[in-house]
């Protein structure tokens, strides 16, 4: 049996198990409120509408970067529908909208303030616990330096005896 005949085997009976309201994966408890993806469906908004669906080698990749940029429950689903061809509206309020590079670059603007927030906490952190370091380390020198200016009066005083 070629590969494609079993790729169109499997897309029919994922039609059918969905038709009969069966999800294709088990549901994890982080997404439990959102369905498998629907391949049916437009992969953005998982609506059934009057507009049509349509998909492309193009149009698959520039989504899946979008995803891969938004991180979001678009994302979720592509990685539900791996190796198959997903469809997606071409309107503003779907493909358009998705992978504009205004929203994108927006999406990557937010991503790298918030890198930049979590690793100005982290420096934050680090800075204090070094300087606590710092605090301990020079508290055990003179605790050192102490027991050692002892030890030393105890050897001149047992050696002048």
């Amino acid at each position: 049996m070629s590969i494609k005949h079993q790729s169109r085997q499997l897309t029919s009976l994922h039609s059918a198990m969905e038709s009969k309201g069966i999800p294709l994966r088990r549901q994890s408890r982080d997404d439990s409120n959102e369905r498998a993806a629907t391949i049916a469906k437009c992969i953005i908004c998982q609506t059934q509408t009057d507009q049509t669906t349509t998909t492309s080698q193009c149009g698959r990749k520039r989504v899946a970067e979008a995803a891969e940029i938004r991180n979001d429950s678009v994302c979720k689903r592509l990685k539900d529908v791996i190796g198959q061809e997903f469809v997606y509206h071409v309107t503003n309020e779907c493909y358009k909208s998705y992978t504009h590079k205004k929203h994108s670059k927006r999406c990557v603007i937010c991503l790298v303030q918030t890198l930049r927030h979590h690793h100005v906490a982290q420096l934050t952190r680090w800075t204090s616990l070094s300087q606590q370091l710092v605090h301990n380390l020079r508290h055990r020198i003179v605790t050192l330096q102490a027991a050692v200016l002892t030890c030393t009066n105890s050897l001149v005083q047992y050696a002048e005896q």
